[in-house]
């Protein structure tokens, strides 16, 4: 066996220090196992010896044959051991037709058996040898020649490393145990690329803890709620409701980890999707550090900045351009407003400072952007089209020129521009448009951006195509049609664009200054969705909604007032029970419910009421039992069954009840199948699944009160009262079966002949 110097390009482990030792052995029994060497690891196994080609001379062969002389077989292959003769011929030479037929028949099962040994012989060997190369491929040449030696076995190898690089099994379970512990320790609270990554790092320490059989990763109770105690930080609603519906796998030790965080990934991923992210791109749009590269729709995103919401440093942010610094002079006004710039628009009497005009001058002759800049805020008054809305097949978001057009207004990361041609217009923020369909329809846009520097105002027909609309063009004008085809709005072509909503040059000035709010007006009202209302009032119903508005002030809700609520869903869910028809077409006696009702102690030392009643008639049995045993209870049950089957030759088939007579006390369940009798229980904790037996038990109890109470009989005579309640229960009639007594429906069913009515005199 060569031990050069290992070859250790491509791989993926490799062992040169103790450090090394845990993802080299990893790799190591995953080799092992593939190879199918499983035993080879367990125990210091060699290579068997080579099996041998059969003999033609055996006697077992050839005991008939002629021969000239006998020789004993220094070899000992035949079954008990003893040396097998060998025939020889006398030229020295046999074959197959010297044998006799059934010599031939057992050295063909011979050959076939060895031909199937030497087969497995040479998979072994070769799996061996697959294993031993690839250790000595991935281990140090100085750990290959003080651990490795060509007369041990592979078993031998993976020891003496073990005990070279000082690593035990209790080492390595110590180790993993304690991973997983820093793991929960060191879990992020919000939703963040940390929590991906720690969700990576969890999976890798729960497959390692239960390689190494670490308690807390084994069972599921265990590492299931360390889990939930992490992400009730980072996503509380999705743990709260998975805990819900994963509550019966708990139960049942059939949750896996690896279903649980596939699902908290899935979650992850969607939260990232929608916290506060801004698409990216128009005309190539670019962010602050990027450089601009092909879109494709809309994958590239980046997470809004948001000012702060501490009081006092919250503001309104309703008209960015007031607070815009001009390029030229750098003082807080636009550059199309600037008087150094454009002398002519200065008033009268004002008077430019010479320190100011002189470094403007300087920047107009040097700058070559600003003076492009300053051109364009010359020209741009004239544009037909400045305060028009049109449709740009080619944008990937949506742009506007004019800060008044957007509400929930939020400054950009500084750096974020577009292209407009060969040249970079900067992004001041992004909010919320609305642009008028019709006379009475519009149209929200969430995440445009707010370019001063762009001619017009762009609507992106990619960012349409998600909100569902599509653009018609094969007749004139075009329109924009929904995906029913009905027609949202008509485009029109004017100057050359297609434009969805056209206002005139003088529009917007008398227009939004019309609208605007400050501090000498009344408060604008706050405007929102249904669902942002209804998060607003902490929850409230749709009723409340929809009387909001005249109710109180400053509230406009737009859109319909129902609304659909993940909160409201999970926090006010109601507990839902199944409740599966029963089988209606049993006769008496066949399906019986079961109860219990617990009192205080009696006459007659009776402290438990047992009903059973016949879910067909609604016929009731009652037993008192003075202790509440699984003994009293059989002798119930055998009393009950021999007198149906006796007195009116009705047998049980099924028994329905809660858990009490299957997990609290087995041996009456046991009881019940030995007599072939069904047993239904109810879920867990849900008492209205046995509706038949709690619905007549509680008639019967509210009965039993009323007469005692009635009467002033003392609380100790409750058996007896008991049995007259149940006795007149089953003799009065009732709507359930057509105004027909319990009773009498028993032995109409069953044509039993004791009277076909109930004689109360």
């Amino acid at each position: 066996m060569s031990l050069s110097k290992p070859q250790k390009e491509g791989l993926t482990a490799t062992l040169s220090r103790p450090e090394d030792f845990l993802n080299w052995e990893h790799e190591f029994l995953l080799q092992a196992h593939r190879l199918g060497l499983q035993q080879h690891l367990k125990s210091k196994t060699f290579l068997g010896d080579e099996p041998a080609i059969p003999d033609i001379r055996k006697r077992r062969y050839t005991k008939t044959a002629i021969a000239q002389r006998t020789i004993r077989s220094h070899t000992a292959e035949s079954q008990d051991g003893a040396p097998d003769d060998i025939q020889e011929t006398a030229n020295g030479t046999w074959s197959i037709s010297d044998l006799t037929d059934q010599g031939q028949k057992i050295f063909q099962q011979d050959l076939t058996f060895y031909q199937l040994q030497e087969k497995v012989f040479e998979k072994q060997k070769n799996a061996l040898g697959t294993l031993q190369d690839w250790v000595i491929r991935t281990v140090s040449p100085s750990l290959i020649q003080t651990c490795c030696q060509s007369h041990e076995s592979i078993y031998e190898w993976h020891r003496n490393l073990r005990a070279r690089c000082g690593r035990t099994e209790a080492d390595e379970t110590k180790d993993a145990r304690n991973r997983y512990l820093t793991l929960l320790r060191t879990a992020p609270k919000t939703v963040s690329q940390a929590a991906f990554k720690w969700l990576d790092q969890w999976e890798e320490a729960m497959a390692k803890g239960r390689q190494r059989e670490v308690p807390e990763t084994l069972h599921n109770s265990a590492w299931a709620w360390d889990f939930f105690s992490v992400t009730t930080y980072i996503l509380p609603s999705w743990t709260a409701s998975y805990k819900i519906s994963s509550k019966t796998l708990l139960q049942n030790r059939a949750l896996s980890y690896r279903d649980v965080g596939n699902a908290f990934r899935n979650e992850l991923q969607d939260a990232e999707a929608t916290k506060g992210r801004v698409a990216r791109g128009a005309f190539s749009a670019s962010y602050a550090g990027e450089d601009p590269q092909d879109d494709e729709g809309d994958a590239h995103i980046i997470e809004g900045q948001y000012p702060s919401s501490k009081k006092g440093e919250r503001k309104r942010q309703r008209s960015p351009e007031k607070r815009q610094e001009c390029p030229a002079c750098r003082l807080s006004h636009e550059l199309a407003k600037c008087f150094y710039v454009f002398p002519n628009q200065a008033w009268k009497g004002f008077k430019p400072r010479e320190k100011i005009q002189k470094k403007v001058k300087e920047a107009l002759e040097e700058d070559s952007d600003l003076q492009a800049q300053a051109a364009f805020a010359a020209q741009r008054d004239n544009y037909p089209l400045w305060n028009s809305v049109i449709l740009d097949p080619g944008t990937t978001i949506s742009i506007t020129n004019s800060a008044n057009r957007l509400a929930r207004f939020q400054p950009a990361i500084p750096g974020d521009f577009i292209w407009a041609g060969d040249r970079k217009l900067p992004i001041l923020g992004y909010g919320t448009m609305t642009i008028r369909l019709t006379g009475t329809r519009v149209l929200m846009l969430e995440d445009v951006a707010y370019c001063p520097r762009l001619l017009t105002t762009l609507v992106s027909l990619r960012q349409l195509r998600k909100k569902g609309f599509y653009w018609d063009n094969r007749g004139n004008p075009t329109t924009l049609r929904r995906l029913d085809r009905t027609i949202a709005c008509t485009i029109h072509d004017l100057y050359g664009q297609y434009v969805i909503e056209y206002q005139s040059e003088s529009f917007p000035k008398a227009a939004f200054a019309a609208h605007s709010f400050s501090s000498h007006t009344k408060r604008a009202p706050l405007t929102g969705e249904a669902i942002r209302w209804h998060s607003r009032l902490g929850h409230p119903g749709p009723q409340a909604l929809e009387h909001l508005i005249s109710a109180s002030q400053g509230v406009r809700i737009r859109g319909p007032t129902t609304v659909e609520c993940d909160a409201c869903g999970i926090s006010k869910i109601k507990r839902q029970i199944r409740r599966a028809p029963r089988q209606s077409d049993q006769k008496a006696g066949e399906r019986i419910a079961t109860d219990f009702h617990d009192y205080q102690e009696g006459i007659g030392g009776y402290t438990s009421q047992m009903l059973l009643t016949c879910r067909a008639t609604g016929y009731i049995w009652d037993y008192y039992l003075t202790a509440r045993t699984t003994e009293a209870i059989i002798t119930a049950f055998k009393s009950f069954l021999s007198h149906l089957e006796v007195q009116h030759g009705l047998k049980v088939k099924v028994i329905e009840c809660d858990n009490e007579i299957t997990e609290i006390k087995p041996k009456i369940g046991d009881f019940l199948r030995d007599r072939a009798i069904i047993i239904e229980p109810s879920a867990p904790y849900t008492q209205a699944q046995n509706g038949g037996a709690e619905r007549s038990g509680g008639v019967v109890k509210d009965k039993e009160r009323a007469m005692r109470t009635g009467a002033k009989l003392p609380h100790q005579l409750w058996p007896e009262i008991g049995r007259t309640a149940v006795y007149l229960y089953n003799r009065t009639p009732n709507y359930a079966s057509g105004w027909k007594t319990p009773y009498q429906g028993c032995r109409q069913i069953n044509q039993i002949r004791l009277g076909p009515k109930s004689d109360l005199n």
